[in-house]
């Protein structure tokens, strides 16, 4: 029970990254157009990465350590993402929930 807990846990945290990236391309300072397409096109890019390389039936699932970089990686983003917006709580609390959950996991 609680690894399904953590799991789900780990399925909104993979959310809040492609949130955190959105929210990033639409608070930049450009015209409407330039911001729906950083708003958009990011996320959008990310999760096509994590369909192919770290989803449960990824495309070409990553191994061993370069899966443990891979999602260090993807949450770094998100919380870099939400630092340059403004918002560094919410980057230091996505930071904070991903690694506990990761250790919970046994994924690092």
């Amino acid at each position: 029970m609680i690894r399904g807990a953590n799991l789900g846990i780990a399925f909104l945290l993979e959310l809040a990254v492609l949130f955190a990236v959105g929210y990033w391309g639409f608070r930049l300072s450009l015209g409407m157009p330039l911001r729906l397409v950083a708003g958009l096109a990011p996320p959008l890019l990310m999760a096509v990465l994590w369909g192919l390389l770290a989803a449960p039936r990824a495309s070409f699932p990553l191994h061993a350590v370069a899966d443990v970089a891979f999602r260090i990686a993807w949450f770094g983003v998100g919380a870099l993402a939400f630092w340059a917006a403004g918002r560094p709580i919410a980057a230091l609390v996505l930071t904070g929930v991903f690694a506990a959950n990761a250790l919970m996991l046994g994924a690092l």
